[in-house]
């Protein structure tokens, strides 16, 4: 099975390097791989490519199976179905929108399961915080922070509000936090 890649003449340097790799590379049933691609995924998004986001996450989201002893590859698929579950959200596409997140709010899907209903602000303040606060982190490592930060607040906002109260009554400081977040990405990407 393959990926779908669109190149375009936009591409830096750095995202044509992204593209071939995560095309060489991927693999349905390697949660790495699928990891990769939601990075390349998440940095099309907030470069506001969403067309091209789009085109290579329904070539990829909903095709790696579920394998109970896998869970960390069925994680990454259901990232990537919230990504593209919000890129529907903001094309419009409400049916489609619910759909994806209503696949992905499952039992087998618990990212970041030690975080609980009074978690709110540390949960904000570490994605917020990235890994900026350390020394001698690389442009790469801040990138690839910002679009973990960016996944784990879309969990945060169509997933956690069902778990947690906390969340729910905060999901507009999260909306806004994910704002932020984008616009932190798209500057270390340009």
């Amino acid at each position: 099975m393959s990926i779908e890649i669109e190149q375009s003449n936009e591409d830096t340097a750095f995202i044509k390097r992204k593209k071939a790799s995560v095309s060489k590379k991927y693999a349905p049933t390697r949660s790495k791989s699928i990891e990769e691609a939601n990075e390349l995924a998440v940095y099309l998004f907030a470069l506001g490519r969403l067309d091209e986001a789009e085109v290579l996450l329904k070539s990829y989201s909903e095709k790696s199976p579920f394998v109970h002893p896998r869970y960390e590859r069925w994680d990454a698929a259901c990232y990537a179905m919230l990504l593209q579950a919000h890129i529907m959200k903001l094309v419009g596409n409400n049916r489609e929108f619910e759909r994806l997140v209503g696949k992905s709010c499952n039992d087998l899907f618990n990212p970041n399961h030690w975080f609980k209903n009074d978690d709110f602000d540390e949960f904000a303040d570490s994605v917020r915080a990235g890994v900026d606060v350390f020394d001698g982190v690389t442009k790469s490592e801040k990138l690839l922070a910002r679009a973990e930060g960016i996944l784990a607040l879309l969990n945060a906002i169509y997933i956690w509000p069902n778990k947690f109260e906390s969340f729910k009554a905060r999901k507009s400081e999260l909306e806004q936090l994910l704002t932020e977040e984008i616009d932190r990405l798209a500057e270390l990407l340009s």
